[in-house]
């Protein structure tokens, strides 16, 4: 029943805390530690992206209320009230969650660590320098979804029509980490079909 599923969720987030401190404490500053940290910034990327892009998927009248579940998500209520107040506006509230980048719960947080971290690879400067330019490339991208939601007269219509765009974006992310796993992690080179010139993705290929 519910109590044992409570019970069984409880479970799971204390094991999963004791993880992460255990993480933070006590794993050697080496390469496994920047991959870990690497791939953790890449999910709540993810995750963050892909919750703003649900909450946002509401008529522009009823738009207030995804841009308060929007903060809630992103445990960033506290700080805009902090700054703006009570008032709740599209744009004040998308640059908190999607643009700072002192918000560590924000997309724009993990993009900038992202980049960081693509930056001190160790691998042929071509490489890194190409996958870093494609975390910093989200960056600009997100920063100018944000900015036109600034600029729109209406700011509660340019928001509702976010979802679209954040969905390609997720997109852009998963692009991302998959050039990561077949730089790094690969074992066998992508399937290509001879005289086609083109590479067949395989399902279970990395």
């Amino acid at each position: 029943g519910l109590d044992a599923t409570r019970l069984g969720m409880a479970a799971i987030l204390r094991f999963c805390t004791a993880v992460a401190g255990v993480a933070a404490e006590n794993m050697v500053r080496g390469g496994g530690f920047l991959f870990l940290d690497l791939g953790r910034r890449i999910e709540r990327a993810q995750a963050v992206t892909h919750e703003v892009s649900i909450v946002l998927n509401l008529p522009p009248a009823r738009i207030e209320s995804g841009l308060l579940l929007a903060l809630e998500l992103c445990d960033s209520a506290i700080t805009y009230r902090s700054r703006y107040l009570n008032v709740l506006q599209a744009a004040p509230v998308l640059d908190l969650v999607l643009a700072d980048q002192a918000n560590p719960r924000g997309l724009a947080f993990q993009l900038v660590a992202m980049h960081g971290l693509l930056d001190e690879l160790g691998s042929e400067s071509g490489v890194r320098e190409m996958l870093a330019g494609s975390a910093a490339g989200l960056l600009a991208e997100v920063e100018m979804m944000v900015g036109e939601v600034l600029a729109a007269p209406d700011q509660a219509s340019a928001a509702s029509a976010l979802p679209g765009r954040l969905a390609g974006f997720i997109a852009e992310l998963e692009g991302l980490s998959s050039r990561i796993t077949r730089r790094y992690f690969a074992v066998l080179p992508a399937i290509q079909l001879v005289g086609t010139g083109e590479t067949l993705a395989l399902r279970g290929v990395a």
